[in-house]
């Protein structure tokens, strides 16, 4: 079965309320897979064996639009909603998250569910 919108809204969501913080590079940059284990909204969503380094230097839309294997995945193109989420793990703080999630899954037709921890 192929990953719908909402499913994987639900995986970015979860994972970075359980991470609770960004997956950064000491230099600053957002990383879709840190070493020490932390993956950014979209990284979650790269299985292991697709994964490639360079991914670390595009966007969400441009990882999924050159990897078929990886955009294979999806029903349809979601490379909107995965751009917006990158956004929000790269440039919001932690702290303002929810409501990012919240702002997103209006604007995308999404069932957005409240953080209960």
């Amino acid at each position: 079965m192929k990953i719908t919108e909402q499913e994987a809204f639900d995986r970015m969501v979860n994972h970075l309320r359980k991470q609770g913080k960004r997956s950064v590079h000491v230099t600053g940059t957002c990383l879709y897979r840190h070493p020490d284990g932390l993956k950014c909204a979209v990284g979650v969503l790269i299985p292991d064996e697709l994964y490639k380094s360079d991914f670390e230097t595009r966007s969400a839309s441009d990882v999924f639009k050159l990897s078929t294997q990886l955009n294979s995945l999806f029903v349809h193109d979601i490379y909107l909603l995965l751009d917006r989420m990158q956004e929000i793990h790269d440039f919001a703080e932690p702290q303002h998250w929810e409501e990012r999630f919240k702002e997103v899954a209006e604007e995308y037709c999404l069932k957005y569910t409240e953080n209960t921890v």
